[in-house]
């Protein structure tokens, strides 16, 4: 009996899917807090290339980043330029990711400069 010969490949196995990571956990923690809810699918590209910049650093981790992120967007969220004419002015959370918005500094409203948290330097004036 002859064999047919046929070009059929046998079917691929799909890969495994992966587990949720946990970044994916914070995004959503991000997303939440952030007060503008716009193009996710924009955020979580953006939060992506985030999270390449942490996994190639050894100076950052997940927690440090999410919570200093999460302080300055609650620190945005006092200042005029987020609060007037219904948050008309709040960026994007795409363009807030790719700018790096939680190492900008907040102005409140009351004119102030501040930045959020503080960083090394100002803690060391204070002694």
């Amino acid at each position: 009996m002859a064999r047919k010969h046929t070009s059929e490949k046998p079917p691929k196995k799909k890969p495994p899917k992966e587990p949720i990571d946990e970044r994916w956990d914070l995004f959503e923690q991000f997303y939440k807090t952030y007060p503008r809810k716009i193009r996710k699918v924009a955020a979580r590209q953006a939060w992506e290339k985030v999270a390449k910049k942490v996994a190639a650093s050894p100076y950052l981790d997940w927690d440090m980043l999410i919570n200093r992120m999460l302080k300055t967007i609650e620190a945005f969220k006092k200042t005029e330029q987020w609060t007037q004419n219904k948050g008309q002015f709040i960026p994007h959370p795409s363009t807030w990711l790719n700018g790096e918005g939680w190492l900008d500094e907040v102005e409140i409203n009351v004119g102030k400069k501040q930045r959020t948290p503080p960083d090394w330097r100002e803690v060391m004036r204070r002694f």
